[in-house]
């Protein structure tokens, strides 16, 4: 349902009773508790698809290189309804870039990216080039105010994730092959994998990113 069905529908107060008496919910209540179910079942939605997304990840590799893209192509569903919503009461001046920025400069996307970073910090700081992480966290930044639009599926986005995930590879090889060329010994190579095995087989490493994914999309 959209906003302005939603305007002309639910805008009304809602009475029930209880143990202690009639209660009565003012009309303006009612509305933001339908709206904040339906934007919590599609933020739902977003895990579920961002979860479907990371089961196709192997090793922290993976993280690095996909997980910003696959937040993007996530919470394209979000993006989508809200456009709706925005022409259902006639503005026409937001468009997917528009409605990402905004949401991106007024910290609407903090939640996933907090999340991902405090997880990807962790993957990076295994590598002791200081260089190199400083190169990846300026990727990881740079990525974050990119937006080409499209919609749920559509070519442009899928287009946009493509170059967006070809940047963090590089940024993520250029990482790993430190780990091995930077002089290190075979003791150290194995204590850095071992490592990096045990960050991605911990179940909170992906529980501290989808839930990162799922207060990004309830937050708009």
């Amino acid at each position: 349902m959209l906003m302005n069905e939603l305007l002309e529908k639910e805008s009304h107060s809602v009475e029930y009773s209880c143990s202690v008496g009639a209660v009565n919910i003012p009309k303006e209540r009612n509305l933001y508790t339908v709206l904040r179910r339906k934007y919590s079942n599609l933020a739902k939605e977003a895990v579920s698809q961002f979860s479907a997304l990371y089961n196709s990840y192997t090793n922290c590799d993976d993280i690095l290189r996909k997980s910003s893209s696959d937040f993007q192509k996530s919470i394209c569903p979000v993006i989508d309804e809200i456009k709706k919503e925005l022409i259902s009461i006639e503005r026409y001046d937001w468009d997917y870039d528009t409605i990402y920025q905004y949401a991106n400069e007024h910290g609407y996307l903090n939640p996933f990216y907090e999340a991902s970073d405090s997880v990807c910090d962790k993957i990076i700081s295994v590598n002791e080039d200081l260089e190199a992480q400083k190169q990846y966290r300026q990727e990881r930044k740079d990525n974050r105010a990119r937006w080409e639009g499209g919609s749920f599926g559509g070519t442009v986005v899928d287009n946009y994730a493509h170059q967006a995930e070809l940047g963090m590879m590089n940024i993520a090889e250029g990482i790993g092959h430190s780990i091995w060329n930077a002089g290190a010994n075979s003791v150290s190579k194995m204590v850095a994998n071992s490592e990096l095995r045990q960050i991605f087989a911990d179940t909170k490493t992906r529980t501290v990113i989808e839930k990162g994914v799922f207060e990004a999309a309830f937050a708009r």
